[in-house]
């Protein structure tokens, strides 16, 4: 995550998520970095859908990834679903 975090930060997003892409798909770490990568860079959209998935594969949510999620959410204005995930 920490290689991850710094390719976001110095603005090679693409990069960081080709990194992520080497991990199991089901894993909850790679899913919620993604997420972030997502929503730093205006993709809220493609933040959702990852939201989804781990919703779909039953993976547990934990609170990192539920904030993430909620930010993403707060970007594009979706309340209706941030209000969902609060209430989880």
């Amino acid at each position: 995550n920490c290689a991850v975090q710094m390719l976001i930060k110095f603005g090679e997003p693409d990069r960081a998520e080709k990194l992520c892409s080497n991990v199991k798909d089901s894993d909850l770490n790679k899913l919620c970095t993604l997420i972030k990568i997502h929503t730093i860079n205006e993709h809220p959209t493609e933040a959702s859908k990852l939201f989804h998935k781990i919703i779909n594969e039953k993976i547990p949510l934990d609170l990192s990834t539920s904030i993430s999620f909620i930010y993403a959410c707060a970007r594009i204005g979706l309340i209706s679903v941030c209000e969902r995930v609060v209430q989880k």
